[in-house]
Parts: structure tokens; C-alpha cells; sequence
């Protein structure tokens, strides 16, 4: 269905005309100025109690602190002193849930381990050079080892005492916190100059340094979401939900004192100006940085609010959340599919189309993820970009930097989305792009599939959702005059049950090519996985060992397990599968290091990797299997909603 262009209505140009620019940066600059907002420090808590102020002060009800229970992190002291050949201070910054040290600190020889992989330990130890007991200087590259405590978790196996962190993507002055969980020694964060500074010194010599990272740990802290609402006056079990985060590292405008102003001036233009039909929540979540000891040990305030609030769940028609949108020339919403008409028909009709990307997958990286996997459609804003991860999570994130434009232009198409969800009788779900992308991956992968896993249900019942969509989608528009209030909320009820179960079975987070948890459409995933798994089994058969390596090499989670002993590829994997966010992973790691040690050799017998690889592969095989079915069967289920659905328009 193509985004409509059309004329906003006189109510909808009122009251984006009452908010205000002024005040959401005045309520930035407020919240900023607080300082950094750890999980459950006082100055979270107060961060929270200033909001539930702003709420009580606008008029919304039920404004109120909800605990949770959270491991809280006081950050006492981070220094990193250069104490020989010449004594001078670097600018350091705690790495996020990392392991402390004595008050003392350690006093070490620092080391440059390059880009802190297994090859550069082996390197440094062939020359002679032993790191253990040592502090080491990391050189961070995600391509390469993944996340920041991967060459931590490296670095302690070669016996380093703690790792100095710095960074070419970040502004290169800049002081960034990272999370670092679960690793057994501590971690710093100094700027990319100073680094090289550090560097020019060791060319001529040792360098000696002192390094601190006091930190006091609250196993039994608690943390605080701030919740308050408009109820509805029609269908008040119906409930928009407007969310934010207003914890930090740093004092952070973009992220999240931005988010927190605009959920704020929405709030109080609606609470003194409209009736709202649904009831419409408003949530500023704490904890979204950390506060879970959990690989995954961000979204806290979240993810306890979902466990808080299981009756509310169902009754959540749409988050649209908010999180870094406010900075460089443009930003991203990220929806659940059936949004992706609704986000581009608002940018058209407010004509902003030059300064937003609808991507049709939503962010997995942000507190709306907790609410998806319990089947919540999303509308979330922002998630940074290339050009914030310069200034992401560094002393940068200041209020003078935020851009103006998209601040303001986010609001009133916040405000729009608001709007049109709570006027629509019949919610504006449009269930034709999800079997649009369904089809495409389907169609341009089935050739390479064949053999390997029948996707021709698949395919049949994707066909027959979009012929009911678009149908459906026509009905809604043209006959909405004739239905009972009974019927409108029936229909919505399944169209909300039609989200949840495409939803959940078709995105998940998984373990990418590119970043550890990232939302993707699981079915080309899946099939990619086969399909590479199979090539590379192939190969090795034909005894190509050069191909083999490479086609293994590809393999989702293979790209940075190189990087690392098989301990520690094993241990983060294992984090994973124990995680609050398990994903299927299959692992042709053992296979891929065999190959490569051939490659060494000038081997080519292959039939041992090729035999451990294809059991691994059947075994990946019957999984994948098992997920089409549970697709299949929830493409059939929605399939029939929609049926009852335009049924019930039609008699009615």
C-alpha cells in the first residue's frame, strides 16, 4: 500500500502548532545538567522523580514510580596516571560494568597489543613479550573481535592485569563508555591522542603506569520507571505507549535527554488540548544502559516493566519510542512491518521525507525491543547512525549540539503518529508489507534452497496473506461508518494478534555479520546460514581447501571467532545461549581452525572437518525446519484472522 498524501485536518494542525521547541530544550538542558545518570545512582533517581514532577505538574493520571530491582554500579574514581619514563595524568573513563581495583590501583607496564587479537598475544609472545601481570593498550575494532569485552576476556587469558581502551571511530579526544560485562579484570577508556601518545612512548621504551577503577557494586540496588497517562474516553483498554530512557553515561542530550523533553511537550499539549479515544502512556524507563548481570545487560527498566505489567501487554496497541534521534543531518524510524505505511504516510503528509529512513525492522538495540518480544508493534525513533557513533556515549553529547530541526520535526511527527493511531477506529496495521518482504526473500533465495529445506508453503501462504491484506486494507478504508463499536474492537483485537504472531516468528535478534545482536528477518537468515553451511560442506568434499575456509569463514558468528582462542569463543557463545536473548547458533568453529591449520600444512584431506561439519548441519537443518513450521503455522493463523475480519466487515 502506498503512503497517501494528504491534508492534515484542522485538530491535528492545532495542536502540533502548541508544542514547543523552547521548552523541550529548556527540559533537555534540565536533565543534562544533572550529570551522568548511572542505574540507580541518586542522580538516576533524581532524573526520575523530576519527570514524575513534569507529569503530576501537566495534569496526566495515575502518575507514579514503579521500582525494580537492578545492580547498581557507583563509579567512585577511574585515573590512569603515566608514572615512568615521565609522570602525567590521561583523561580516563570507567569501562561500563567493569571489574574494579583496589583503592591503591595497579601499577604496571602498559603494552601495546595491537587490535587485542589471539594473533597479536601469539606475535607479541613469539618477540619475547609476556603481558602477564602487565596492563595492556587495545586499539578497539569490533570487525575484529566483536564487542569491548571479547579483547578483555582475550587479555585475561594471556594473564594481563587490566586493558586501556581507545578508538579511531570515536571523536578522537573523546572519553566513551562501553559496556564491558563479565570480565575478570578492569577496563579503562582513554581517548584516541592520548593512545597514541601512550604509543610514541613505547617506541623509545617502558612505560610504566598507575590505574585506578574504584567502583562500588549494589547487587540489591533499585532503579525507577516513571509512568503517567491520559485515559481513554472509547476504548481505554486500548493503549498507545510513548516511551523513553532517562538514564545515562554522561549527561547525554541526545541520548536520552532528548527523548525524555519530546515524550514531555507531547504530554503536555495532549493532557490540556484532547480527548484521547485510547488510553495514551507515557514511560520514561530507567536502567536502559545496564542494570541486568546479563551479556545483554542493558534495557533493565524495560524489560522489568514488561514482566510488571504482563495483564497490560495485549492492550498495547503501539510503542513509539525515542532514543538518540536528535543529532546530524537526519534520523531513522524503525517499525514492526505493519507500520512501515502508517511512518511513511505521516512524513509525506508533514512533507519531512528528506530527513527520516523508515527501515522495517525494528531496534533491537533500545527499550522497545523489550515490549516487541512480547508481540508490541513499534514505531522507535532514532538509534544514533554513522555520524553519531562519533560523539555515542562521550562527553560530546551535549545540548548544544542537538540538532533543532530534528528535534522539532520529531516531535510533530510524534505527536501525528500519536494522533492517528488514537483516531483511527480501525487500527491502521498494514499487514501486506510483511508478506511483501516475506515474498522477496523467498523468491530470491528459493533456487539456492532447493534441496535443502521446502519453502514453497512458505511462499503459497505469504501470497495468500497479501491477497487478504490488501483486501482487508481496502475494507477498512471504505465501510469504517457501518461497524459497531463491538465489532471495530474485535477486529482490532485481531489485528493485534495477527501482529504478534508474525512479529515474534519473523524477526528476531541474532548473531549477524556485522553485530552481535542485531534484529534481522529470520527467514533469509536462516536460509543463508543452509545454504552457506551446505557450500562449505561441498567444498570440503571436493577436498578445496582454500574455498572451504572461506565459505566457513562466512558463516554467521564465524568472523571474529578467528580472532579469539576457542575459550573465549566458546565463553561468549555461552553467555549467549544463557542469555535472556538466546538465539540458534550453530558452531563450525572447531571446523573452521582445523582448515585453517591445513592451510598451514598444505593438507587436503578434509573428510574429518567435513563429517563433524555436515552432523552440526543436520542438526541446524531440523531446527530451521521446525522455525518454518511454527512460520507456516502463524501465516495460517493470521491468514484466517483476516478472513474473520473481512468477514465481519462485509455482514456488516
Amino acid at each position: 500500500m502506498n503512503p497517501k498524501k494528504s491534508v492534515l485536518d484542522m485538530n491535528q494542525r492545532k495542536l502540533i502548532g502548541l508544542l514547543s521547541l523552547e521548552k523541550a530544550l529548556n527540559n533537555i538542558q534540565m536533565i543534562y545538567e544533572i550529570g551522568e545518570k548511572a542505574v540507580g545512582t541518586p542522580e538516576e533517581t533524581k532524573a526520575a522523580n523530576i519527570i514524575r514532577d513534569k507529569f503530576e505538574k501537566i495534569g496526566l493520571k495515575n502518575v507514579h514510580l514503579e521500582p525494580y530491582p537492578a545492580i547498581c554500579r557507583t563509579y567512585k574514581s577511574n585515573e590512569l596516571e603515566i608514572v615512568s619514563p615521565i609522570r602525567k595524568k590521561i583523561p580516563c573513563k570507567h569501562g561500563a560494568l567493569s571489574s574494579g581495583t583496589p583503592l591503591e590501583g595497579i601499577t604496571a607496564e602498559i603494552i601495546d597489543v595491537g587490535f587485542g587479537t589471539i594473533h597479536d598475544f601469539k606475535r607479541l609472545k613469539t618477540s619475547g613479550i609476556d603481558v602477564k601481570g602487565n596492563i595492556v593498550l587495545v586499539e578497539r575494532n569490533d570487525r575484529l573481535t566483536l564487542w569491548a569485552d571479547v579483547p578483555v576476556q582475550q587479555a585475561s587469558e594471556f594473564g594481563a592485569a587490566a586493558v586501556v581502551f581507545t578508538s579511531a571511530r570515536v571523536e578522537h579526544t573523546a572519553l566513551r563508555t562501553d559496556g564491558v560485562p563479565n570480565v575478570p579484570i578492569p577496563a579503562l577508556f582513554i581517548p584516541y591522542l592520548e593512545g597514541q601518545e601512550i604509543r610514541d612512548l613505547l617506541l623509545k621504551g617502558k612505560v610504566k603506569v598507575n590505574l585506578k577503577n574504584v567502583i562500588e557494586v549494589d547487587e540489591k540496588g533499585i532503579s525507577y520507571n516513571v509512568s503517567g497517562e491520559l485515559p481513554g474516553s472509547k476504548f481505554p483498554n486500548e493503549i498507545i505507549v510513548l516511551s523513553a530512557h532517562h538514564d545515562s553515561w554522561f549527561g547525554a542530550a541526545n541520548d536520552n535527554a532528548s527523548a525524555v523533553a519530546l515524550i514531555i511537550d507531547i504530554a503536555r499539549v495532549l493532557a490540556k488540548n484532547y480527548k484521547p479515544a485510547r488510553t495514551i502512556r507515557f514511560i520514561s524507563f530507567g536502567g536502559e544502559e545496564s542494570g541486568i548481570d546479563d551479556l545483554f545487560f542493558w534495557l533493565a527498566g524495560s524489560y522489568a516493566y514488561i514482566r510488571q505489567h504482563t495483564q497490560d501487554l495485549n492492550n498495547i496497541i503501539a510503542n513509539i519510542n525515542f532514543d538518540a534521534f536528535a543529532y546530524g543531518l537526519k534520523s531513522t524510524i524503525s517499525v514492526t512491518p505493519e507500520f512501515t505505511s502508517l511512518a511513511k504516510e505521516a512524513i509525506n503528509e508533514l512533507d519531512l521525507g528528506v530527513f527520516y529512513d523508515v527501515v522495517s525492522r525494528p531496534n533491537s538495540g533500545t527499550d522497545c525491543w523489550s515490549l516487541f518480544r512480547c508481540g508490541t508493534p513499534i514505531l522507535s525513533f532514532g538509534g544514533g547512525g554513522r555520524e553519531y557513533s562519533k560523539i555515542y556515549h562521550t562527553q560530546y553529547d551535549i545540548p548544544e549540539l542537538i540538532s533543532r530541526d530534528l528535534m522539532k520535526y520529531s516531535m510533530q511527527l510524534a505527536l501525528l503518529l500519536t494522533l492517528k493511531l488514537d483516531s483511527s477506529e480501525l487500527l491502521p496495521y498494514d499487514f501486506s508489507v510483511i508478506s511483501e518482504i516475506l515474498l522477496n526473500d523467498l523468491s530470491t533465495r528459493q533456487k539456492m534452497a532447493e534441496g535443502l529445506i521446502d519453502v514453497m508453503e512458505t511462499i503459497n501462504k505469504a501470497v495468500l496473506l497479501k491477497a487478504f491484506a490488501v483486501e482487508f486494507n481496502q475494507l477498512k478504508t471504505s465501510t469504517i461508518a457501518k461497524l459497531s463499536e463491538k465489532a471495530i474492537s474485535s477486529i482490532n483485537a485481531s489485528q493485534r494478534r495477527i501482529c504478534s504472531m508474525l512479529n515474534v516468528d519473523l524477526l528476531d535478534a541474532q548473531l549477524g555479520k556485522s553485530y552481535l545482536f542485531a534484529c534481522e528477518w529470520v527467514v533469509p537468515f536462516y536460509l543463508d546460514m543452509l545454504i552457506t553451511a551446505k557450500k562449505g560442506i561441498g567444498t570440503m568434499r571436493d577436498g578445496n581447501l582454500s574455498l572451504a575456509f572461506s565459505s566457513l569463514k562466512s558463516f554467521p558468528t564465524m568472523w571474529w571467532g578467528i580472532n579469539v582462542s576457542p575459550n573465549v569463543y566458546e565463553k561468549i557463545l555461552a553467555s549467549i545461549k544463557s542469555s535472556r536473548y538466546p538465539t540458534l547458533i550453530t558452531n563450525l568453529m572447531p571446523e573452521v581452525r582445523s582448515l585453517q591449520k591445513k592451510l598451514d600444512t598444505g593438507s587436503s584431506n578434509l573428510s574429518n572437518e567435513a563429517s563433524s561439519a555436515e552432523k552440526k548441519y543436520d542438526w541446524l537443518k531440523n531446527q530451521i525446519k521446525q522455525k518454518f513450521n511454527n512460520i507456516n503455522n502463524s501465516l495460517s493463523k493470521s491468514i484466517s484472522e483476516l478472513r474473520k475480519s473481512t468477514s465481519k466487515i462485509i455482514e456488516e
